[in-house]
């Protein structure tokens, strides 16, 4: 184990690199940096956010994707330390990444999640300065997280609702019930069920839907 300290304000978030020798740190005041793991030294400070940084995610390309309370979703090409790319259609803050695994990616249109205060689940092809389309939620999202299937993402919500949003389709296509208050993580395990955590310290396991592939 290792003790990395790389900011004296607050971290939101962490992404492995692709080679897993790099992570990507979030954290405030607008601060995006990432580290050599073996030495924890700061190889690379991206600039660009003026709020806090909520989320990252890296590309298959070595490209880093980060989201912002700034609204904005911005684009690090490899070694670039200012944004090559913006992406600024979210309304309110956005607040989670997510991206589908290697073997779901069509060759040649890298994808990914964000979600926003706004309300809005937004799908990107964000190489290509694309907002492919969106969906508005009810509430808002807290956490996101790609599914076994390749265009459905599960969004954790203000409502202690885990929504099954299909990206293609532009629709919500399961709500299920989860916490009592604010849920604020969703993963899903291997058998296909997803696991929701929030308020009051509650975990719960839901049941991949059966009107669901």
């Amino acid at each position: 184990m290792a003790r990395l300290v790389c900011h004296d304000d607050v971290l939101y978030a962490v992404a492995w690199h692709p080679s897993l020798d790099q992570l990507a740190i979030a954290g405030a005041t607008g601060r995006l940096a990432v580290l050599d793991v073996t030495s924890g030294a700061v190889v690379r400070e991206c600039q660009g956010h003026v709020r806090d940084v909520l989320a990252a995610c890296w590309l298959p390309d070595g490209s880093l994707v980060s989201a912002s309370a700034d609204a904005s979703v911005r684009v690090w090409k490899e070694a670039q330390e200012a944004s090559a790319i913006s992406l600024t259609n979210h309304t309110a803050a956005a607040v989670g990444l997510a991206r589908p695994s290697d073997g779901q990616q069509e060759r040649g249109r890298l994808e990914v999640v964000s979600i926003g205060r706004d309300r809005t689940v937004r799908l990107w092809q964000p190489l290509r300065r694309r907002l492919v389309r969106f969906v508005r939620l009810p509430v808002e999202p807290l956490a996101v997280c790609w599914t076994h299937v390749p265009t459905v993402v599960a969004v954790a919500c203000v409502d202690g609702h885990v929504r099954l949003i299909d990206t293609q389709l532009a629709r919500v296509e399961a709500d299920l019930p989860a916490i009592e208050g604010w849920a604020y993580c969703v993963a899903q395990h291997q058998d296909r069920s997803l696991v929701a955590a929030g308020e009051g310290g509650q975990v719960v396991r839901l049941e991949w839907p059966s009107s669901r592939p």
